[in-house]
């Protein structure tokens, strides 16, 4: 799971209203003014005028050659970032423009996609062996150890990393955030813990277990990723139906491999 592309989201002036709500407040309430905002709502309208620049330059791109021309043409972000933090670079208009000018341009769309696939794919030197994702109902309020999950995942010898990611229903879902806090634990077939992490506030758990650093060989066949709340309450589309994270508990466990 990844973004497509990046785009201008900090610190970004905005309408406002006068209340703070959906945008921030006005900065002056008598002229109504703008107001800073930070947040994928203020990177999204870059990408939307992108694209609207780019369908003025050739209004026969369909929308998956639109996308492919924003991610062929994008470029690498100040942080070098990995790809499934900012997709495939921060979009790079200028050269979309230009790519999309371009008389031969929807025969060299695919190709050159497939050439970005190939140069991200091979960027970590990780491939997916196996991939498991779990759900279930998401409580509306958790104290400490109040939601707690044992879910089992099958591990076979010959692995690089195992890595889960939890993704809480929010009572912020509108933004995508997660303020509730979870601590994820990864065991071998034995219980023996590999691994554990605890998120900070608006993040999500993500824990790794490196192969190669464990002090000791784990015994493989049924590992388990344990859940356990620390506080959370989420938003279960009882007071609107825009929650981006829904009513459900979403866990995501990969096997990688060197590749």
């Amino acid at each position: 799971y990844h973004p497509d592309v990046m785009a201008p989201g900090e610190d970004i002036s905005s309408s406002c209203n006068p209340i703070g709500t959906v945008t921030a407040p006005c900065d002056d309430m008598t002229t109504g003014s703008n107001a800073t905002i930070s947040g994928t709502s203020m990177a999204t309208p870059h990408v939307v005028g992108a694209l609207a620049v780019l369908l003025s330059a050739n209004p026969n791109l369909n929308p998956i050659e639109q996308r492919f021309a924003l991610q062929v043409t994008a470029v690498p972000d100040a942080d070098n970032l990995p790809f499934w933090q900012v997709g495939y670079g921060r979009v790079d208009l200028g050269s979309a423009v230009a790519l999309a000018l371009d008389p031969t341009v929807k025969s060299k769309l695919l190709s050159l996609q497939q050439q970005r696939d190939q140069q991200v794919l091979a960027a970590d030197g990780m491939k997916v062996r196996r991939s498991d994702v779990y759900s279930y109902a998401s409580p509306r309020v958790a104290g400490p150890g109040t939601d707690t999950q044992d879910l089992p995942i099958e591990v076979r010898s010959g692995l690089s990393q195992v890595r889960a990611i939890f993704a809480h229903s929010s009572a912020y879902g509108q933004l995508g955030i997660d303020e509730g806090s979870y601590t994820l634990t990864i065991t071998d077939a034995d219980y023996q813990v590999l691994a554990t992490a605890t998120n900070g506030f608006f993040s999500f758990p993500i824990v790794s277990v490196d192969i190669a650093k464990l002090t000791s060989t784990p015994t493989y066949g049924t590992w388990h990723v344990m859940i356990s709340s620390n506080r959370a309450a989420s938003d279960p589309n009882t007071l609107d139906s825009d929650s981006i994270l829904g009513d459900q508990n979403i866990l995501a466990v990969s096997q990688l491999v060197a590749g």
